[in-house]
């Protein structure tokens, strides 16, 4: 019930002085969205859960996914050989496939049904689910009592039937499966180098690629689609306006059908797991080779909203393009504009939230996270905290003047409950900023005006403390990622010696009495250790003693420099975790390279 390897086919597919918090290289969509799980045990890869919450359950390589009207959810749980549903309320269950390999069950209840290796999953409008049982080389179907049938295809495999009725025709390996608005059925079959419709009369017809198999760029460039030779079309999809969509494998691009019937290269250079569309046009992919989510805009301009290619897990409780994700495969879309995302690699379910606009997401200026702990917004005061929003300001990096942050910068302006704050960074998706570090207890409010105009807004909550450690990845400043004794930028290549010093860079220590006022640069290394009785370093779990904490030339006040000593049982490893608490808040734990 845990093996999880591809089987059946596709082999030839599948195999400035000042921190710039809120400038990241990478493509940053207009619209912004927030990661976080949903279902599964991140890296852990199992069988287990049913009955309880999605987000204490087990799966092994959930591959594809889909949402039907009432919010509920279905996976296909790949290394179990099972269809998972995770209800609204996040409740899950085991929904078709006893596990066993195998091609029974038809007329009965789905649960007591074999599937074999499925790729593909689509609801109706009567949200019946359809499964690619890719295998088998059918299309299974199981209603709202639960009853599984087969659909279309015979159970041998083969490619005919065309014109007559897709119950008696035969698939390769059916794939990416999806509905047109109208209810036709779009099947990819991929080593058939076709896809074909399935019109709600019940008969299969050709409708792009004519079974000549291609590999490489899709030939036919502008022609009928039924007449271009595809490679391995593994995902389709349909927009609204009943345009469809192909992720080719072998070509490694995304394809475009219009109501004229010719098709259209739109994107190259991604290996497509699945599509899905949303009400307004946006197309999303799983970009699995490059572990990133893409969106196709209504405009045609290709963003990444997910994913910062590393091949990993973090940033669940921040914006989406900080996140890591391993081998994303599956998306799908519900009438909120919330995007869900199977993650092969991490064993998972992801949920994309879309930032509302006019809105503003605040996070700790270090980590860009929300609060630790699932605290929500909050902030401390002196901290520097990130805005995510979008139309926010112009791109510019603050060059402090006279040793003090700008308050204009962008063409944008920030207030604090009312008063404008020092800005360190600013850009269309974010603004940085340096909160005062004298603020009144209770809510703290957020405006970003553009150009004279108010254009994101959000609130925080407040706390004495809500440290944040700076990172390579999620700040975008390698200056400030955590150093080994000599200075250098503390990597699995350049590790830590056993028993020597660490220099990690934080913001959110609080109001600790700092001489600077804000949105001063500092000029020296000022000692601070003595301001911050509660300040502690864990590292691996044990408490690390720490020899200074100091302000950090060239930085504003609320950057610090804690130094700490690894403790002398510190095993040899390449992901030793480290946290700092202040006044028994922890920031978010990262990792370092102890050799």
């Amino acid at each position: 019930m845990q093996n999880k390897s591809m089987q059946n086919g596709f082999s030839r597919a599948i195999c400035s002085a000042v921190v710039a918090a809120a400038l990241v290289a990478g493509t940053l969509s207009a619209q912004q969205y927030t990661s976080s799980t949903i279902a599964g045990a991140p890296q852990y890869l199992g069988y287990g859960g049913d009955g309880g919450p999605a987000s204490n359950a087990q799966m092994s390589g959930p591959i594809a996914i889909a949402v039907d009207s009432k919010g509920n959810y279905y996976v296909a749980d790949y290394g179990n050989n099972v269809i998972r549903k995770v209800y609204a309320n996040g409740t899950i269950i085991t929904f078709a496939g006893t596990g066993k390999f195998g091609y029974a069950g038809d007329g009965g209840p789905a649960t007591a049904a074999q599937l074999s290796t499925v790729h593909g999953l689509a609801v109706d409008a009567a949200d019946n689910l359809y499964i690619s049982d890719t295998a088998n080389g059918v299309i299974r179907r199981v209603d709202q009592k639960g009853i599984i049938t087969t659909f279309a295809g015979t159970g041998v495999r083969g490619i005919s039937g065309n014109a007559g009725p897709a119950s008696q025709a035969r698939f390769l390996a059916p794939a990416g499966i999806a509905f047109d608005p109208s209810g036709n059925l779009y099947v990819a079959d991929a080593e058939a180098s076709t896809v074909r419709q399935i019109r709600p009369n019940g008969n299969i017809y050709a409708f792009a690629g004519n079974a000549l198999n291609g590999f490489g760029p899709m030939l036919g460039e502008g022609g009928h689609a039924f007449n271009a030779i595809l490679s391995v079309p593994y995902a389709v999809t349909s927009d609204a306006a009943g345009n469809i969509y192909i992720g080719d494998l072998g070509a490694s691009a995304i394809l475009k059908i219009g109501a004229d019937g010719l098709i259209h290269t739109i994107l190259t250079g991604v290996a497509v797991g699945s599509l899905a569309a949303d009400g307004a046009g946006n197309v999303f992919f799983a970009n699995y080779h490059k572990n990133t989510i893409g969106r196709i805009g209504a405009d045609g301009v290709y963003t990444t909203i997910a994913g910062d290619t590393n091949a990993s897990f973090s940033g669940d409780g921040g914006p989406a393009v900080f996140a890591e994700y391993n081998q994303p495969y599956g998306v799908a879309t519900d009438g909120a504009g919330n995007v869900y995302v199977t993650e092969y690699g991490n064993e998972d379910v992801r949920l994309l939230t879309p930032i509302p606009a006019g809105g503003l997401f605040v996070a700790n200026g270090a980590s860009n996270l929300e609060a630790s702990g699932n605290a929500g917004m909050v902030v401390a005061p002196g901290m520097m905290v990130t805005l995510f929003g979008y139309g926010l300001g112009d791109a510019a990096k603050a060059q402090a003047s006279g040793g003090q942050l700008p308050l204009t910068l962008g063409n944008a302006t920030v207030t604090v409950n009312g008063v404008q704050v020092p800005i360190v960074a600013t850009s269309a998706s974010r603004v940085s900023v340096m909160v005062p570090a004298k603020l009144n207890p209770g809510l703290v409010t957020f405006a970003v005006s553009y150009q004279g105009s108010v254009v994101g807004s959000g609130s925080a909550g407040l706390f004495p403390a809500m440290p944040g450690i700076f990172t390579a990845n999620s700040s975008g400043n390698a200056a400030l990622a955590i150093q080994n004794s000599d200075g250098s930028v503390n990597t699995a290549a350049n590790a830590a010696a056993e028993g020597s010093n660490v220099n990690i860079f934080i913001t959110g220590a609080g109001a600790y009495g700092s001489a600077l006022a804000d949105g001063q640069i500092a000029t020296t290394a000022q000692n601070v250790k003595a301001a911050l009785p509660s300040l502690a370093v864990l590292i691996n779990g044990e408490n690390a003693a720490v020899t200074a904490v100091q302000t950090v030339p060239g930085q504003p006040a609320g950057v610090l420099q804690v130094t700490a000593t690894l403790p002398a049982d510190v095993k040899t490893s390449t992901t030793v975790p480290v946290q700092v608490s202040v006044s028994g808040i922890a920031s978010q734990s990262v990792t370092i390279a102890v050799q």
